[in-house]
């Protein structure tokens, strides 16, 4: 079952380009409820879905990350998607849709703001240059996959003179849930 179901994941998650286009098998595994088939083997007790891979995405999407102005690459569904935005307003917006839902993530530093959009928006796996402990802990706890060069103590404000101010604002926070109303009264204030 883990076999199927990393399969599946694999291929939904693979990054199309002209002329190597996953679509039409992602049409043939949802036209015959390949989906359904794995979901009800596990539920009579043929397997376990759970798996854990080794990632050599991670890799890729943080070098395109690194090589580009970008801030942001998500890879779902054999799509792959690149935002520019500083900060966190790309995972913000991003959280409510399936984008992230089961989605490798790759992102240029991950504090807990971002590691809580993650965490909510369903992210399975991450990559990134530098992350915070707890943020480190965040999406660990979640269940999330997580690759990173760079373990940080803070993440630091764009003057480079203090602590990032959502950042601050999440010290105490150890909660995905708890953490949100805080980034929407951020990200409304700005």
């Amino acid at each position: 079952m883990a076999l199927d179901q990393a399969c599946v994941d694999l291929v939904f998650n693979y990054a199309s380009k002209k002329g190597d286009d996953a679509t039409a098998l992602i049409e043939r595994i949802n036209s015959r409820n390949g989906l359904r088939t794995i979901e009800r083997a596990a539920e009579i007790g043929m397997g376990n879905r759970a798996y854990k891979l080794v990632s050599i995405d991670g890799d890729d999407m943080l070098n395109k990350l690194n090589a580009d102005t970008l801030s942001l690459v998500v890879r779902n569904h054999g799509v792959e998607t690149t935002y520019s935005r500083h900060g966190i307003i790309d995972l913000y917006e991003l959280q409510n849709t399936d984008v992230l839902q089961g989605a490798a993530v790759a992102d240029k530093i991950i504090g807990k703001g971002a590691a809580a959009l993650m965490v909510k928006g369903g992210a399975r796996f991450v990559t990134t240059n530098k992350i915070t402990e707890p943020a480190l802990k965040m999406l660990t706890d979640a269940g999330i996959e997580v690759s990173y060069s760079e373990l940080i103590d803070n993440i630091i404000n764009k003057a480079g003179d203090d602590i990032c101010p959502l950042e601050k604002r999440l010290t105490d926070v150890t909660d995905p849930d708890a953490a949100l109303p805080i980034i929407d009264e951020f990200v409304k204030e700005k």
